[in-house]
């Protein structure tokens, strides 16, 4: 089992100022936890901090959980499971309706990895995405409630690690 805990402070630094978008310094922080069994390895995570926004804000206070559970199905066949959650809330000040907007976002997904050889993997993946506000009376396109699917497939090459001596 692995716990990494971090807090700090987080400065923001608008390079436009924009009406209600000041410079601020804010607190960061979240933790992890890995927990590891003989075949399954689990993945907890939070985070709260600024981010970019979720689409409609030019930037963010995020909070945002997030778990993952990755098991070998058999020997060369891996396969997961994850899911998360974000709150965005604006980072804008004095505006009454854009402080009320909050949006939400959730997703989960699945996938499955093989190696090919010794230097090539295979990963097929699906993620559903649930992106809800709170607000109904928002104006903007941005603003609108969507579920969003997205099916992935990757290879990844890499090459025999180069010792030196």
């Amino acid at each position: 089992m692995a716990l990494q805990l971090f807090v700090g402070p987080e400065l923001t630094d608008f390079r436009v100022h924009q009406d209600g978008f000041n410079d601020r310094t804010s607190i960061t922080g979240g933790g992890n936890v890995t927990y590891s069994l003989p075949r399954t390895n689990i993945f907890l995570s939070y985070n709260h901090g600024v981010s970019g926004g979720s689409g409609a804000f030019t930037g963010s206070i995020t909070d945002s959980v997030q778990g993952t559970v990755n098991r070998h199905v058999t020997r060369v066949w891996r396969a997961n499971v994850n899911s998360g959650y974000a709150r965005n809330n604006t980072l804008a000040s004095g505006n009454a309706a854009l402080l009320s907007l909050t949006f939400n976002t959730y997703y989960v997904g699945a996938g499955v990895e093989r190696p090919l050889g010794r230097n090539a993997d295979l990963t097929l993946g699906y993620t559903a995405y649930v992106q809800d506000t709170s607000q109904s009376r928002c104006t903007t396109d941005t603003c609108r409630n969507y579920v969003q699917h997205q099916v992935s497939m990757s290879f990844q090459w890499h090459a025999q690690p180069f010792v030196l001596r």
